[in-house]
């Protein structure tokens, strides 16, 4: 840390400031930053080659999971130096962690054992880290021996001519320990700096380096200094130089700068002002120290001690850790709620303060384990103040300080209270059971004829119901016939609708094909018989035949059964079947009205569904000759609502009464006459659309007449 002169006192610097800062030539840079790189690949090395050698001997070396790692931090500390310690620790936590400790390839941490031996495994490293601040007091020490020698170059410029040889030999001295003072602030990274009172500001090299800057690229004064400064500690450091400039002792300050290159380092400061004889102030000296491993450290150590209470407080066992003292440091929720302690604070409280009941021999059995012994036991008595009985199962392990050292106990205690009452009921029980088997001996073979009397009732039972279950198998086979004796008696019914149909459509073609073989013969017999009179007549027979002939493929398809669903337009074959059934309606004087609006595409039968149509219209005709409806109508509509295809089918003919309507579905209802229904058309439509075709067939009544609607 630099300052400017507090008092603003224009004293010259005197030889022992020129001196210090002429000092010899460290060694070359160069040679410096090859030996810095040697030094910290060979410390990056050594972690990998404990690595190394650990993945090729584990299969010798389990459950030693540590036997290479503790060499490598330590000599990557002693080889690299603290940070190369620090960095070699975590490498090695995290790979140990992450390949040998179980599971393995996972970052889960099951035993309490495990996490100790993490623990101690970074509290050793981070300790060879440490090491290094040994020489830290060292450089403290060549300070002072600094600050000796130049108040000996003061008082020897008035002894210059009687004493050269002595200074002499004190200048060579001091340029010995100003180059042991360089070697030490690059091991400590502690760099120096001077103010003087003329407003000269000098650093050391090893706090350019530390504030990334080059000697000679930037000269240290206070606003340049102020502009690497952290954004937000630059107000605090503006106030600690206003303090200093007003005569006040600087002390210590920790803050952040910026380096050129965006990075962020934590710098230690300290300062001392200098007086002269009267107590004036003539100037400032201090140090500025590289803190930014070990507030890393002090962050990663926070994160552990954080992790290991949140790994303790939510343990779903009864857990807690105590200091040699027997504190408490951390407790589970379940060793609180095992033991009645609510959500008072534990920490830094007396286990014996709190159970003041724990008999003596469990308080040696706590000594032992701050000895280093790992105690246990599967259930022991506990008797609490209020009188009550807690059966325990407990364990009891030492942990260690970063020191190797006990540095408490971690114990381990189930309230197993509930099973030993249940292992006490269960004994007390098997003694009830033998006491009631010898009782029950007696009469054993008595119970054994009864048994067999059981036995043979249970195989009569066995053969009765044998027969009943191959009696009502066959009742579902007489069922499954009757209901394809259903549907082939629908077919039939349908085929006898659609012969009518047939030989009604055919009738009129055939007395005009009749008609004009006729023209022919009596054309003949008059002599008006011609080439054209035949082709014109040959042609017209041929397209009444032809319309013949696609009446008849049209029964044939209506007949066929379709075997699997396919997707098929309701629109072509609503046209298809009204089609077929026409001709039939006009000679009974009905008029149907077909209104098509291209619903979606349907997936099912084809045939079996112009099969519902046509049985629906069939339907409806036969009401309208039943009740002398006057101008009877059907009208057809399809569409689509919300996804699905609707076909509806409506009439005029005077509805369903409301007392059968919601009979008209079943098997062999009907309101025709005698022979002239079956009760299977409808029963059988509702099948088709619901059954194999997962829709729905209803009916309602609506403007005088019955309508009918489909949705799939």
């Amino acid at each position: 840390m630099q300052l400017i002169n507090p008092n603003g006192n224009d004293h010259p610097p005197g030889p022992s400031e020129n001196s210090v800062t002429a000092t010899g030539a460290d060694e070359p840079a160069g040679r410096k930053g090859r030996r810095n790189l040697n030094r910290w690949l060979l410390a990056g090395l050594l972690p990998l080659a404990a690595l190394a050698l650990q993945w090729l001997l584990w299969e010798r070396l389990q459950p030693y999971v540590w036997l290479f790692f503790y060499p490598a931090v330590f000599l990557s500390s002693w080889v690299g130096g603290r940070v190369a310690g620090l960095l070699a620790t975590a490498f090695s936590a995290v790979v140990v962690w992450y390949l040998f400790i179980p599971p393995r390839y996972s970052f889960s941490l099951v035993h309490p054992s495990t996490i100790i031996a993490l623990l101690i495994f970074a509290g050793m490293g981070v300790l060879f880290s440490l090491f290094h601040e040994r020489l830290r007091r060292a450089g403290r020490q060549t300070r002072l021996a600094l600050a000796e020698a130049i108040l000996g170059r003061e008082h020897l410029e008035h002894l210059m001519e009687e004493r050269t040889r002595e200074l002499v030999s004190l200048v060579d001295e001091l340029r010995r320990k100003e180059a042991d003072l360089r070697r030490s602030q690059e091991l400590a990274k502690i760099g120096s700096w001077t103010y003087q009172a003329d407003g000269r500001l000098e650093w050391s090299d090893e706090l350019y380096r530390i504030y990334g800057l080059a000697r000679g690229k930037f000269t240290p004064d206070v606003p340049s200094f102020l502009e690497i400064i952290h954004p937000d500690d630059r107000a605090h450091m503006q106030h600690w130089v206003k303090a200093c400039l007003g005569g006040e002792n600087p002390g210590e300050l920790e803050f952040r700068i910026v380096r050129p290159d965006g990075s962020v380092r934590f710098i230690s400061g300290h300062g001392a002002l200098s007086r002269d004889s009267e107590g004036r102030v003539t100037g400032m000296s201090g140090t500025g120290q590289d803190i930014t491993e070990r507030k890393i450290a002090e962050s990663a150590h926070r994160e552990s001690e954080e992790l290991l209470k949140l790994f303790i407080e939510y343990a779903p066992v009864p857990l807690a850790m105590f200091d040699r003292e027997m504190r408490y440091l951390y407790a589970s929720r379940r060793w609180r709620s095992d033991f009645g302690l609510g959500d008072r604070s534990l920490v830094k409280v007396s286990h014996y303060a709190i159970f003041p009941e724990i008999p003596q021999h469990w308080r040696e059995l706590h000594r032992r384990g701050l000895a280093g012994e790992i105690l246990r036991e599967e259930a022991e008595e506990f008797r609490r103040a209020d009188g009550t009985v807690q059966w325990l199962r407990w364990e009891l392990r030492p942990w260690y300080d970063a020191g190797g050292k006990v540095g408490g106990i971690v114990i381990f205690s189930e309230d197993i209270s509930n099973r030993k009452c249940a292992e006490d009921a269960l004994q007390k029980l098997n003694e009830e059971l033998e006491l009631r088997v010898a009782q029950r001996t007696e009469t054993l073979d008595v119970i054994l004829s009864e048994r067999e009397a059981q036995n043979a009732e249970l195989q009569r039972a066995y053969h009765e119901l044998e027969a009943e279950t191959a009696r009502r198998i066959r009742m579902v086979e007489e069922l499954r016939q009757k209901e394809q004796l259903l549907i082939h008696q629908s077919r039939l019914a349908a085929m006898g609708e659609m012969l009518g149909y047939i030989a009604h459509q055919w009738r009129q073609p055939l007395n005009v094909l009749g008609l004009h073989l006729q023209v022919l013969g009596l054309s003949y017999q008059h002599g008006t018989f011609s080439r054209e009179l035949l082709e014109e007549s040959v042609g017209k027979a041929m397209g009444i035949i032809r319309h013949l002939s696609r009446t008849i493929d049209d029964f044939r398809d209506f007949l066929i059964l379709n075997k699997e669903k396919t997707l098929f337009q309701v629109d072509e074959v609503i046209v298809k079947t009204v089609g077929l059934i026409e001709e039939h309606l006009k000679k009974a004087g009905v008029r149907i009205e077909v209104a098509c609006t291209n619903p979606p595409e349907v997936n099912g039968f084809p045939n079996e569904y112009s099969h519902v149509i046509l049985n629906l219209l069939t339907n409806a005709k036969d009401a309208f000759l039943e009740r002398q409806t006057e101008h009877p109508v059907i009208r057809v509509h399809s569409g689509s609502e919300q996804g699905k295809t609707v076909v509806t089918i409506a009439d005029n003919a005077g509805g369903i009464p409301e007392e059968i309507i919601d009979k008209i579905f079943d098997a062999y209802f009907t309101t025709k006459g005698l022979g002239k229904g079956s009760g299977v058309g409808l029963f059988m439509s509702k099948m088709i659309i619901e059954k194999n075709m997962g829709g729905s067939l209803t009916v309602r009544n609506v403007n005088g007449g019955a309508e009918f609607r489909i949705e799939i």
